[in-house]
């Protein structure tokens, strides 16, 4: 069983992780990942179906690995 970690000990080298989002008052878990760029460093959203990443706000405090895909 995985458990949910702090934000603070997520990895900051690019790796795709989950994160547990409590942004509006509700609660969900988007694939995101720490980033360095023009703008700055910042933890952002991963949309692999579209290919597309976007700012992730401050609104979630857990993080955990992403799982093995299925065999």
């Amino acid at each position: 069983m995985t458990i949910w970690q702090p934000i603070e000990t997520a990895p900051k080298d690019g790796t795709n992780i989950l994160v547990f989002d409590l942004s509006g008052g509700d609660a969900f878990v988007v694939e995101a990942r720490y980033c360095v760029d023009q703008y700055g460093e910042r933890w952002r959203y991963v949309d692999t179906v579209l290919y597309y990443e976007y700012p992730l706000g401050p609104t979630f405090a857990f993080w955990v690995p992403l799982p093995e895909p299925p065999k």
